[in-house]
């Protein structure tokens, strides 16, 4: 989880346009009472959420006025993000919940309750049609992650998986990828997650692995044997980029 902290739980915010046109090139955001889980823009970039102690706050992004305080979680918040249309905001609690409101009048429009577990992060597209595509190899892995981890991983409805398996056909590319050099075989499953990906004609990987998977020269790499062997070129990116 990404912390942001600002000596009395403020956040500092550069803004690049106005370094030149005003003399404080920054404005505090003041108001919560513990340190900082989250601060993402508005789609347009004229608003701010911010997620800390049990609520999430939605500011000015040029004065710094608060504009909204999303009050209603039991727990701390860690996850507050605005929807595509900036006209609405997901949070996220430590109390298991996730709840969406309206951004102009901060009123609570819903609240989704039966996740076990806290909740950290919170993909959407605009459509509401993506999916989320699991292959045995990640299964494997997570059995030997951390608790907290496998907690998360447990909270992802079923209805929305797609669930893939290793075939003679992804063992074979991912052994394409080791013998050009991209990784070596002691990456063996870096490979196979990407090869998985490409012939599953997944649209986005998203990894945490930026020595192996997430690196730009072996982005290039992957996508030129995909071309080479006939295969579709995939994106491969950070899950902040994808929630982003």
């Amino acid at each position: 989880m990404q912390r942001i902290t600002h000596l009395a739980v403020c956040v500092s915010l550069l803004f690049a346009g106005y370094l030149q046109a005003a003399e404080t090139p920054f404005v505090e955001l003041k108001g919560h009472t513990e340190r900082l889980a989250s601060a993402k823009f508005s789609p347009d970039g004229k608003k701010i959420v911010t997620a800390s102690d049990s609520t999430a706050r939605i500011w000015d992004a040029e004065t710094g006025k608060e504009l909204q305080t999303l009050e209603g979680h039991r727990d701390g918040v860690y996850l507050a993000v605005f929807y595509p249309d900036g006209k609405k905001v997901i949070t996220g609690s430590s109390d298991g919940t996730v709840r969406i409101w309206n951004t102009e009048t901060g009123r609570e429009l819903q609240h989704l309750k039966g996740h076990g577990a806290g909740i950290y992060t919170a993909v959407f597209s605009p459509d509401g049609k993506i999916r989320v595509v699991l292959s045995d190899v990640l299964d494997q892995e997570v059995k030997q992650a951390p608790q907290y981890v496998r907690d998360f991983y447990g909270t992802i409805p079923e209805s929305q998986i797609e669930r893939i398996v290793r075939t003679d056909e992804s063992d074979t590319l991912a052994e394409q990828y080791i013998a050009a050099g991209i990784v070596t075989e002691n990456s063996l499953n870096d490979s196979r997650h990407v090869a998985l990906a490409s012939v599953a004609g997944v649209d986005v990987l998203v990894s945490f692995n930026c020595t192996h998977i997430v690196k730009l020269k072996r982005i290039r790499k992957y996508n030129g044997i995909n071309m080479v062997l006939g295969y579709p070129q995939i994106e491969i990116r950070t899950p902040d980029e994808v929630i982003q």
